[in-house]
């Protein structure tokens, strides 16, 4: 499902993921695990620049 997300500009995935954090969903919510779970863990900005 996030996997289109790495083609997206920096700033559209960062509403993406916003987004999908905001909905419910087994789909959603595993994608979004899974998106952070690959985000440095000492970094509160790790999302905003890639």
């Amino acid at each position: 499902m996030m996997t289109a997300l790495t083609i997206q500009p920096l700033a559209l995935q960062i509403d993406i993921i916003e987004a999908a954090s905001n909905r419910s969903g087994a789909a959603l919510d595993k994608a979004v695990a899974s998106f952070e779970s690959g985000l440095a863990k000492d970094d509160t900005l790790a999302a905003f620049h890639r």
